[in-house]
């Protein structure tokens, strides 16, 4: 895992700085929920609803709090994944941050002095403050050639200036405390920071309410609506999962779908299965043993390797036997750290 690192001249100084300001305000809003610094943070970004959520607990043992939320000032607000560069949108996934030494880009750097927080800066002046994430990973990646392109974009950071040429950007005021409670975050003890990115609150937009949000995607001609939708439907697979756990979310980007991990296509390929090959095990969205055992038999049958997991051979000789599953990323159902 990356690890969470202010670098500056004057790290300790900056981050010093960066806590009085807040002082008053973290006072109000970590009231009965945290001792701050909290040891563990965690971002949840809604797009649509241009909404930045800063969840925080003091250690392995406590309850995730909500913190506080704060407004987005500029960034891709349309449902709908980024798939290549220079597209501008901002991505839609699970991801990790991590922070930088340097950038040319005025957009990432904040005045901390009285009175200048707000200002437009300079390269080089202040303090840069931004949090990039580990866009493209291999799941970014292998969506970006469904559509045949190669290069997915990137890097994309959280920052403030209220600029975005797909990252997620904030009021320098607002974007404090995000970044702060990323600094403090644990990084040794429990990896780098988690920042969530979805479409829109699948609380407020159930399934049968994503119709109306399709027609100013920009991609819905190469990514068409079936395909966004199992998107969607893996994104909101993984916010059942915070919410029943509050807590970070364990996935797995390989692509490979195997025992242990769950989302929503295992329990679609279950009923495939059920209908065409005789399985009768729970029909549910967990790749448990049961499905393993009958990927085996399938792959026995079909003459390809048998090892147990969905790769890139047997996504492909099962989408010849006519059932079509996409390379997403998948979760594991308990999260403890």
């Amino acid at each position: 895992m990356l690890s969470a690192i202010l670098l500056h001249a004057r790290p300790d100084d900056g981050l010093k700085k960066i806590d009085a300001i807040l002082e008053d305000s973290l006072a109000v809003w970590c009231e009965g929920k945290i001792t701050y610094p909290a040891e563990y943070a965690l971002i949840r970004v809604f797009k649509l609803e241009q909404r930045c959520d800063i969840w925080a607990r003091n250690d392995s043992m406590s309850t995730m709090q909500l913190i506080h939320s704060v407004p987005i000032c500029d960034m891709d607000f349309l449902p709908g994944p980024k798939l290549k560069r220079g597209d501008l949108i901002t991505p839609e996934g699970i991801y990790w941050s991590y922070q930088v030494s340097y950038t040319k880009n005025p957009s990432m750097w904040i005045n901390l002095e009285d009175g200048h927080i707000d200002d437009e800066n300079k390269i080089g002046t202040g303090y840069l403050l931004k949090l990039c994430l580990n866009y493209p990973d291999p799941i970014d990646n292998l969506r970006t050639r469904e559509i045949g392109s190669r290069d997915a974009g990137g890097p994309i950071c959280l920052h403030g200036n209220c600029h975005s040429e797909g990252c997620v950007s904030y009021k320098n005021r607002d974007f404090l405390p995000v970044f702060a409670f990323m600094m403090h975050h644990n990084a040794e003890e429990y990896g780098a920071m988690q920042v969530q990115l979805y479409p829109f609150d699948f609380s407020a937009y159930p399934p049968e309410a994503w119709e109306k949000l399709l027609p100013e995607y920009i991609h819905r001609w190469r990514f068409p609506k079936k395909r966004l939708f199992i998107l969607w439907e893996n994104l909101a697979f993984a916010d059942s999962l915070f919410k029943s756990n509050l807590n970070r979310v364990r996935y797995d980007e390989s692509g490979v779908f195997q025992k242990g991990y769950g989302c929503p296509q295992i329990k679609e390929l279950k009923k495939w299965l059920k209908d065409n090959h005789g399985y009768s095990s729970e029909i549910d969205c967990w790749y448990d043993g049961s499905l393993e055992e009958a990927i085996r038999a399938f792959q026995k049958k079909s003459r390809i390797e048998v090892d147990g997991k969905i790769g890139p051979q047997t996504i492909k000789t099962l989408k010849k036997a006519g059932f079509t599953i996409y390379p997403e990323r998948q979760y594991k159902k308990n999260s403890k750290n």
